[in-house]
């Protein structure tokens, strides 16, 4: 039997929606095995509508969802919250006979043969999987499995100890996982003709919400650059909401980028932060914050511009410092002079961090009319 968890507009999706669900509609499987285990796992099969099956099993999750748990695995999952995203895991039984089978890519190979396994959930952890393929030996035959989403859970109590905003790809997400939370832990509400409306007023006061918490982080926090690149991390969304991904704390050989922002195939951002209350500019002359990013951004683009990894991609770099309201016209004008004699490096301020957050509900108020 099928639950129905809820029926997101379909022109709210493109908006709302993490990119692994974004599937015109899509299925999910609720695993739950005897040890207690359990397994939440999206799959690309079409549905009249976002739904939630259960399914009760006498094997273990992991077997359910990746084919097979062995004695020995690449994995052993011991704490809470961790996530495997956009990789291949594969071993040397499958690699040996199989090797062509094995996509480009981020590739975890297993090196030990026999009785192996990708991954092992202790009892009080779990794992989220994004973007996962699973290349394995399962009875001597290849078990190829493509996973957009899975959440593993080494006892299904944790669900109701989780707090779905620490367990989203961002807090942006918070709602879509309440209601997946719900439906497993306290039972469904059917979908009825307010279900549109509520949808809507879920997403808005979430929206309002993380305005003000924005505004007040930017405007009344002295704090160090880690407490905001923290802040950025949680609603990492709307640094870029058009963005197919973005990634925190990327290495670029030796250095690392505060933020890497793929924007589509052809576009990638690395993005070097610097605290909102630092000007970038004091009267015509650049601050010592600013000289230091832009000394940090000279250093990745020596390295990257001696890299093949980007091929015939465009690469650009942005450094975020500042709020408008605490620079003089005369900065504000050495800032947009910087930024038009530029040619592959923009400061931003974080006034565009909340004017995206701003877009996103005129976005969804104009769809409400």
């Amino acid at each position: 039997m099928s639950v129905l968890v809820t029926q997101i507009p379909h022109e709210v999706r493109a908006i709302l929606l993490p990119r692994y669900l974004l599937f015109g509609h899509f299925k999910a499987v609720l695993h739950l095995d005897t040890t207690g285990r359990l397994a939440l796992e999206m799959t690309r099969r079409r549905s009249s509508r976002i739904s939630i099956r259960p399914h009760e099993s006498s094997q273990r999750v992991e077997s359910l969802v990746l084919g097979k748990l062995g004695e020995k695995n690449l994995f052993l999952i011991q704490g809470r919250n961790t996530v495997l995203k956009g990789l291949v895991l594969t071993h040397a039984d499958f690699v040996s006979r199989f090797r062509q089978k094995v996509p480009d890519g981020t590739v975890l190979n297993f090196g030990l043969s026999g009785d192996v396994g990708p991954i092992n959930i202790g009892q009080e952890a779990d794992a989220k999987l994004v973007d996962v393929l699973i290349c394995w030996l399962v009875d001597g035959k290849p078990f190829i499995k493509d996973i957009p989403f899975a959440w593993l859970m080494g006892n299904a109590g944790l669900l109701n100890e989780n707090d779905p905003s620490a367990t989203a790809d961002s807090d942006f997400y918070s709602s879509l996982f309440s209601s997946i939370q719900y439906v497993i832990t306290s039972g469904y509400e059917k979908l009825g003709p307010d279900t549109k409306r509520k949808t809507y007023e879920v997403y808005s006061a979430f929206l309002t919400r993380v305005e003000r918490e924005l505004k007040n982080s930017f405007r009344l926090t002295a704090a160090d650059e880690r407490t905001f690149h923290q802040l950025l991390e949680k609603y990492r969304f709307f640094m870029y909401p058009q963005a197919i991904s973005i990634e925190s704390e990327v290495s670029i050989d030796g250095y690392k980028a505060d933020f890497c922002i793929r924007i589509d195939s052809h576009d990638i951002v690395f993005v070097e932060i610097e605290p909102p209350q630092c000007k970038p500019f004091i009267a015509s002359s650049a601050s010592a914050r600013l000289e230091g990013a832009l000394q940090q951004v000279r250093s990745w683009k020596e390295v990257n511009e001696n890299k093949e990894d980007f091929g015939d991609k465009r690469v650009n770099y942005w450094i975020l410092i500042g709020l408008l309201e605490d620079m003089t016209e005369g900065e504000k004008t050495s800032l947009e002079r910087f930024n038009k004699g530029a040619a592959d490096t923009t400061i931003r301020t974080y006034d565009q961090i909340i004017g995206n957050v701003q877009f996103t509900k005129r976005l969804l108020d104009k769809l409400k009319e």
